[in-house]
């Protein structure tokens, strides 16, 4: 099976290599294998030079969101990851409730939405659904359906939850992204990585403000002692306390930027504009505002996220620890 560049991957040696300061081990992607035991068993044939391995996962790329795999892994540490996986890649097609035909190259056309209600018509017309396109899961077709796809589209009714408005700015948000990533030959990083941008108008010229689209962070340390540590019991006292510290603190990165963005002063550099109190120049109000509203957007888009793994999985995957620190 060829291996995916998105799929989640740990990097598998073990405890006795590396105590005699070897790394010796090899890059193993979770979703190639059956089953935990498909895995132990590749880990096993990887590290036949040891009679007894103790594995050991000394790194990780591409885990799901909020979900790691620890260094001295388990059964349902592997089932998580495998499991959160899937339902990432079934939740990604349906995290646009509209449905919009895109330009994807010379000879292709990209759908992407809801497009779940269709999805059977849209394999007939010979589309192909991809979950890591340049904006997210659609379907690729070639731009000689496009005639028989605008017309499917426009005998469907879609329904959805979001304001009018609402979908209108963020697919303004998402198509001014994708400007973007043409301008800069983007091979999918910045389409990945960013929920959207704002485009501003400085000297003439284009510049963007790219909206952030952090990866949830599930893992919290606290000093062990002081009055860190009496923090850190108020917040693991209950399951409660351990959510409200768990979005407090996955947010305030949006709520730091509003602030220094409500101070006006940003940074124009190589296309992009970056929020900046020292070198930067003073905006007016409209741009001030536009910055804002974009922050505020990926702001919901994140909260949604978060509120949806909290749903899923609860306060188990969230770890609270302490270290030793000087004073």
């Amino acid at each position: 099976m060829k291996e995916n560049s998105n799929t989640p991957k740990a990097y598998i040696g073990t405890y006795a290599k590396y105590n005699n300061g070897s790394l010796d081990g090899a890059w193993m992607d979770l979703t190639m294998y059956a089953s935990y035991d498909d895995f132990l068993s590749a880990c096993y044939k990887l590290h036949k030079d040891e009679s007894d391995p103790e594995f050991m996962c000394q790194d990780t790329e591409c885990m799901p969101d909020g979900i790691s795999f620890p260094e001295s892994f388990s059964r349902k540490d592997f089932e998580d990851v495998i499991t959160a996986y899937k339902e990432s890649l079934e939740e990604i097609s349906e995290s646009v409730n509209d449905i919009r035909i895109v330009d994807y190259s010379e000879k292709a056309i990209a759908v992407y939405g809801d497009t779940k209600s269709i999805k059977d018509k849209l394999k007939s017309l010979g589309g192909r659904f991809n979950p890591r396109l340049r904006e997210g899961a659609g379907w690729i077709f070639s731009k000689k359906m496009e005639a028989e796809l605008r017309k499917l589209l426009a005998g469907c009714e879609t329904t959805c939850s979001c304001r009018t408005e609402d979908l209108s700015m963020a697919n303004e948000y998402k198509d001014t992204l994708a400007e973007y990533c043409k301008l800069v030959n983007d091979c999918g990083y910045y389409s990945k990585e960013y929920e959207g941008a704002v485009k501003i108008e400085n000297g003439g010229n284009p510049f963007y403000y790219l909206i952030e689209k952090p990866r949830i962070e599930n893992s919290f340390w606290f000093h062990d002692e002081g009055p860190n540590y009496e923090y850190y019991l108020d917040v693991v006292a209950n399951d409660e306390s351990k959510k409200t510290y768990f979005l407090s603190n996955n947010i305030k990165s949006f709520e730091s930027d509003i602030k220094r963005a409500n101070k006006g002063f940003v940074l124009f550099e190589k296309n992009r504009v970056y929020l900046d109190s020292r070198d930067g120049k003073l905006v007016n109000d409209d741009t001030r505002k536009k910055i804002i509203d974009g922050i505020l957007f990926g702001k919901e888009k994140f909260e949604k996220r978060l509120n949806s793994y909290l749903k899923r999985w609860g306060t188990s995957k969230l770890r609270f620890c302490t270290y030793w620190a000087d004073r």
